[in-house]
């Protein structure tokens, strides 16, 4: 199978992206599903998508793979009611949470739910939210696989509430505490060790920092996007900073970059000409939305480049091909990966790079391992949130970034 590349950028002029590949040589075991979702009777809310089946894996694996803070997704079965879902599952707060948290799935009649709604379900204790004001709504956490706890201060599941932009229908999702207690530092999630911070964004101003942070692909204004397949021009007006996360929004509004018509806009922002790094881990807490079928919306990106593709590398960490989460490596020889599908939601995405490999980490847990080919180079920190290509055309579509970490050795 060939290797399938985020973004390529040869010397000279940009090539189209080569076809998705699910799976590739030189990826450990991707993360288990834990079940399926069950026949849906009614369309699913879009925001979230099914994780695992309580008749299949019972109440405790669902508190087994959700620690403290956290939430899953539970499909309704037939004959199933809030209480009987909140008792089962041991839901925090019990059914009055649980229907706070699906009060836009299930409707004003907490008594009416239907088979195939898939709620969010609170679990594992009482969540501390990351201050902000607005509308509640909730967050997700990985779809099947188990979750850690990291080192961050906190994580929510409750509602807490980001700004909803303006040309989005639904609340934003509930933001994730990320910025560390008083006089601690962030580590890695997922590893130990000695590290040292080399470069930590937790977007709590409200506006873009630009000592770190550029907007678009290689120029400024409304810039081309990266490949041709990619169906968005890339807008600063796209890219906004409140509540504590960087916002880049996807609308379905044409515009014109390039030499040519895009039906869509959208943000993106990169360290280039501002910071790049070699060996390192690499981390991100991202919300990733969810398409109208419950896989992750669109083609959104977390990854690093070098400033001449690809001699100098390129390290996918989090990119959503087809509504799945996946990871490459790509380096003159190749591009090798594979796809952990976390689904979409709150997540946590790292990439631990030294020694001529890379070993990627979602919600702390060892997903899969490449080899960096040999490429020693520094790369440049890029998000985006691109339309169609590999992924979906789901407009409006908020990708939301709470905070953007690399740490070095020692």
């Amino acid at each position: 199978m060939t290797s399938h590349a985020r973004h390529r950028r040869p010397s000279g002029g940009r090539t189209p992206r080569t076809a998705l590949v699910i799976a590739a040589g030189g990826a450990t075991a991707a993360l288990p599903i834990l079940g399926a979702a069950a026949a849906q009777a009614s369309p699913p809310a879009p925001a979230h998508t099914s994780t695992t089946d309580r008749a299949a894996v019972g109440s405790a694996l669902v508190r087994a793979v959700a620690p403290a803070g956290r939430s899953v997704v539970h499909t309704v079965r037939p004959g199933e009611s809030l209480s009987l879902i909140a008792r089962e599952l041991q839901a925090t707060g019990g059914w009055k949470e649980l229907y706070a948290e699906n009060r836009a799935t299930v409707g004003a009649d907490p008594d009416l739910i239907r088979p195939g709604q898939r709620l969010l379900v609170p679990v594992g204790g009482s969540p501390t939210p990351k201050p902000a004001a607005a509308a509640p709504a909730p967050a997700t956490t990985s779809s099947g696989t188990a979750t850690a706890t990291g080192t961050k201060s906190s994580t929510t599941a409750a509602p807490a509430a980001a700004m909803a932009p303006a040309d989005t229908a639904a609340p934003s999702p509930a933001v994730a505490a990320t910025v560390p207690a008083t006089g601690s530092t962030p580590k890695p999630d997922g590893v130990s060790g000695s590290w040292t911070l080399a470069f930590d964004d937790e977007f709590n101003g409200t506006a873009l920092d630009r000592t770190k942070w550029n907007t678009g692909w290689f120029g400024s204004g409304v810039t081309a996007p990266v490949s041709s397949s990619e169906q968005q021009c890339y807008d600063p007006a796209r890219v906004s900073v409140h509540d504590g996360t960087l916002h880049l929004d996807a609308t379905a509004t044409s515009e014109q970059c390039g030499g040519g018509t895009k039906r869509f806009s959208s943000g993106m922002v990169t360290t280039n000409g501002l910071h790049q790094f070699t060996d390192g881990f690499f981390e991100a807490g991202i919300y990733l939305p969810a398409a109208p079928d419950g896989s992750v919306a669109d083609w959104p990106a977390w990854w690093t480049d070098g400033q001449s593709w690809p001699a100098d590398g390129e390290m996918d960490i989090m990119e959503g091909l087809s509504g799945s989460t996946c990871f490459h490596y790509h380096d003159p020889s190749g591009g090798p990966g594979g796809c952990a599908n976390v689904g979409p939601g709150r997540h946590t995405f790292g990439a631990d790079r030294e020694n001529g490999k890379v070993t990627y980490y979602y919600d702390g847990h060892d997903v899969g391992t490449t080899s960096t080919g040999g490429v020693t180079a520094p790369q440049y920190l890029i998000l985006n949130n691109a339309v169609g290509g590999a992924g979906g055309t789901s407009a409006p579509a908020d990708l939301q970034v709470d905070d953007v970490r690399v740490w070095t050795r020692g």
